[in-house]
């Protein structure tokens, strides 16, 4: 008798949660971490085989036999994009979903010209033409505090910039995407794998073309400030 649709679907979140943490595993090992049988664990893993999210290898064989085969993230598993957008320019990082290669551009805009169109037009680029396969998740860094929802508060830098045509596209791809304010990334980043990783608590100052913005960590959580 088969799973439940929700909790296999459950079990399938968590596989690919902890295979995103260690990067490679065997099937017993999913099955342990996860805290399925194995019969579960090997039938999750075939169907995300089929859907070409993961992939299989067999590592050199050692004095003690064949060992076991291990499952990690299939290279196309899916692309990502950081997508910081200034009025005069727009930082594009993307990578592949877990850990490796990244690739970086720096598209330069002139005044007048439709901001949110180009934004858009980055976005669909790499929605039909991943590089490492189908366009799986968004950043976007904007120049104004970021309330529920994603939609950009005051003081914003980007009047211009159209926020609901922006979710109209994400919606309609079925795309996930999050939203962040610039400073606020900033220090997330260097907490991450900065100048700041450990501290817990800083503060981080980013002076731009579109103003002055501040990231702080208090108690080693970002201060959102109000909502």
């Amino acid at each position: 008798m088969g799973q439940p649709a929700t909790l296999r679907l459950q079990n399938r979140s968590s596989i690919l949660s902890v295979l995103f943490k260690h990067v490679q595993l065997t099937r017993p090992q999913i099955a342990q971490l996860v805290g399925v049988s194995t019969v579960t664990a090997n039938s999750i893993v075939r169907d995300l085989l089929g859907q070409g999210l993961v992939e299989v290898f067999e590592p050199s064989p050692g004095p003690l036999g064949r060992p076991a085969q291990l499952v990690t993230f299939s290279a196309r598993a899916g692309t990502i994009i950081g997508l910081d957008v200034q009025r005069h320019q727009l930082h594009v990082v993307t990578g592949k979903l877990t850990a490796g290669d990244v690739a970086e551009e720096f598209i330069h805009l002139a005044d007048g010209d439709d901001l949110t169109g180009r934004v858009l037009s980055v976005l669909e680029q790499h929605r039909e033409i991943g590089r490492w396969g189908l366009l799986k998740s968004v950043m976007l860094s904007l120049p104004a505090p970021v309330g529920p929802g994603g939609v950009p508060g005051e003081p914003n830098a980007l009047p211009d910039f159209d926020f609901p045509r922006v979710a109209a596209w994400v919606k309609a791809s079925r795309v996930l995407m999050a939203y962040g304010n610039d400073a606020n990334l900033a220090a997330a980043a260097e907490r991450h794998q900065g100048y700041a990783q450990g501290e817990d608590s800083f503060a981080l100052l980013l002076e731009r073309d579109s103003g002055l913005g501040c990231g702080l960590f208090l108690g080693g959580s970002l201060y959102l400030g109000q909502a």
